[in-house]
């Protein structure tokens, strides 16, 4: 039986990324870890490490007796941490991509594209702007991309295609 483990065993094991097996052992935050030529040794009955946000507290300053904020709207929480008796959150209330109500809030809605072009005096390109970074549904709303669209005037009415570039793998 090895006594040892390797990033992607511990990653597995522990439900997290590689990347992030491998910023705990830099950290020196895995008793017992160690650097072997280019890899990280892991002993095979390391626990794993507590997640320091989570035990300062930092998730819950955030959102918990800020009075700058009135509620919150937190992406990508599955279902299964929401009802975890450690996870912390309670009362939330589940909306999805498909529901109506708050569908217009995933990104910017043409009207307000229409006037962000309007205030950066290129009405003109609101077409080319729709054949780049429209094209998302959420519930009965047509949405636009508002990293690419914030990207694209920052750019000078320029299409970042760089960007898709360096996306491709």
């Amino acid at each position: 039986m090895r006594n040892t483990i390797t990033v992607k065993e511990a990653a597995k094991r522990w439900g997290i990324t590689e990347r992030r097996v491998t910023v705990l052992c830099k950290e020196d935050r895995i008793e017992g870890a160690y650097k072997k030529s280019r890899c990280w040794v892991i002993p095979a009955e390391a626990e794993k490490p507590v997640d320091s946000r989570v035990k300062t507290g930092a998730y819950r300053s955030g959102l918990k007796n800020n009075r700058h904020l009135s509620y919150g709207f937190l992406t990508g929480i599955l279902l299964v941490a929401k009802e975890s008796i450690f996870s912390g959150l309670n009362n939330l209330k589940v909306n999805f991509i498909l529901d109506n109500q708050y569908s217009e809030y995933f990104g910017f809605t043409p009207e307000e594209v229409k006037a962000i072009a309007c205030y950066y005096h290129a009405e003109e390109k609101y077409e080319k702007i729709c054949a780049w970074y429209d094209g998302y549904r959420f519930g009965d709303s047509e949405i636009f991309n508002p990293w690419s669209v914030i990207n694209y005037f920052s750019n000078r009415g320029r299409l970042s295609l760089n960007y898709f570039r360096k996306k491709r793998s």
